[in-house]
């Protein structure tokens, strides 16, 4: 019998060095998990700012409502960008596993330290023991730039 959420059974050094996790933090979450900031990072804060969207860094480090000069956090644009380009990957590789086949898709993933790179799925099923398994290949496309570099890859 299959496992509901398809999780990671088994991962490698190689691919912990890649996202930053240690193996017990891996096992038994389905990948998807690399799709979303880490704890404490969220769509509306930055890795590197700290600031909600709609603020801008003062002296104070503060921000007033309707203060004309609010900033979008760059990195919560990046993210929305995400999330886009993942739904699109999942729809891929949920689209491959329903048909036992192979397939790859890119994702934008995050690093245990909140850094984003473009990842590269390739999934291949196969079989032992009767069980059905899918076997994941990641390659680390690089680090995630810019929102413009996230504008090309949606229209690509």
């Amino acid at each position: 019998m299959a496992s509901p959420d398809l999780p990671i059974v088994h991962c490698t050094e190689t691919f912990q060095k890649l996202v930053g996790y240690p193996e017990s933090e891996i096992l038994g979450r389905n990948c998807r998990f690399l799709q979303y900031p880490p704890p404490g990072y969220t769509e509306q804060t930055g890795p590197t700012t700290g600031f909600d969207i709609g603020q801008t860094k003062t002296e104070d480090s503060t921000a007033t409502a309707g203060d004309a000069s609010k900033e979008i956090n760059p990195s919560a644009v990046i993210h929305s960008h995400a999330i886009m380009q993942n739904d699109s990957g999942r729809m891929t590789i949920t689209e491959c596993i329903a048909n036992s086949v192979e397939g790859q898709a890119s994702f934008i993933n995050y690093r245990q330290n909140g850094e984003r790179f473009w990842n590269l799925l390739t999934i291949i099923p196969i079989e032992n023991g009767g069980r059905k398994y899918f076997v994941g290949l990641q390659a680390d496309l690089g680090p995630v730039e810019s929102t413009e570099e996230m504008k090309v890859a949606k229209q690509s």
